[in-house]
């Protein structure tokens, strides 16, 4: 006999055991899937659902479906993977699954089913998508603002723009420096213009007395300063202009006095001094503290020391 006389006498056997189970639809596909020797997990795997489904269709439970739609289509891959025609099954279709007509009905298997949960997801996570789309959004700002900022970087934009910015407060710094709302500034400034006025008059009057006092005030400072008996010290705190003369008139040290530095003078038959930013310099007579009035509005002092 050959295999598919085999094949039919097995099915007609099981169908005799089975009584009036095998009429439907159901026990059809239970004894088909008997007869291929496949298992329930074996149609649970080729139709992606569970064994529990399973069982509900060979029970005929289709109440345990959600809708007549996805158990008709979890029936039609049923009858398909046990390989029985959809035509010889329409007829065992309870009423429940045949609310709506299947005869001629060409399309692919489970699709029903799947199209309408698929249906049902997207209105379920609806809602949800809005919060991952502006999250997604949100991110490739920030990655966009970041590769933006790396191009920038790469090509020197920072670093040109930094250097305008710090050469730019420089340059205003300047000005306030050389304006007269700096009090001491413009102090010492006065100073050394009336210095510079003193000197030039002193050169228009002959250029020879002027080699000649050089020469004798150097001389001069030398031997006050070489002299230790009786001197006057200068301490400088802050930048201040010094102007020294003899009594007799003759300049004996005139120059800016850097701050920290100082200076040691003999006072001789006496000195006349002044001092620019009198209110940053420390003065000593004969190794004490000599103290002396300061004009607040010039912070010019103008000093007699005599011997």
């Amino acid at each position: 006999m050959s295999e598919p006389g085999l094949i039919d006498e097995k099915f007609n056997d099981l169908a005799t055991v089975g009584g009036g189970e095998a009429g439907t639809v159901g026990s059809f596909l239970r004894f088909r899937r008997e007869i291929v020797n496949k298992s329930t997990q074996d149609v649970a795997d080729a139709l992606k659902i569970s064994v529990r489904q399973i069982v509900y269709i060979e029970s005929d439970e289709w109440s345990q479906f959600p809708a007549p739609a996805i158990a008709r289509g979890f029936v039609r891959s049923y009858a398909k993977f046990v390989g029985v025609e959809w035509n010889e099954i329409v007829e065992k279709l309870p009423v429940a699954l045949t609310t709506v007509s299947l005869i001629g009905d060409e399309r692919p298997s489970l699709s029903a089913p799947f199209s309408d949960s698929g249906k049902k997801f997207l209105n379920k996570s609806s809602s949800g998508n809005w919060r991952y789309l502006l999250g997604a959004i949100f991110l490739a700002l920030i990655a966009c603002a970041f590769l933006m900022f790396q191009f920038a970087e790469k090509n020197g934009y920072f670093s040109q723009h930094l250097n305008q910015v710090s050469s730019a407060p420089s340059a205003s710094a300047e000005l306030p420096v050389s304006g007269t709302s700096n009090e001491k500034t413009s102090q010492v400034a006065e100073t050394v213009i009336d210095t510079f006025g003193r000197t030039q008059k002193v050169d228009s009057a002959s250029g020879v007395a002027i080699n000649v006092n050089e020469i004798s005030s150097s001389n001069v400072i030398d031997n006050l300063k070489s002299n230790s008996e009786s001197f006057l010290t200068i301490k400088a705190r802050e930048d201040s202009w010094i102007q020294i003369k003899g009594i007799n008139g003759q300049m004996v040290f005139s120059k800016l006095l850097k701050a920290g530095s100082e200076e040691k003078f003999d006072i001789a038959d006496g000195l006349s001094v002044k001092i620019g930013n009198a209110a940053g310099v420390d003065v000593f007579v004969k190794g004490l503290p000599y103290s002396f009035p300061v004009s607040k509005e010039t912070n010019v002092a103008n000093l007699v020391i005599n011997k």
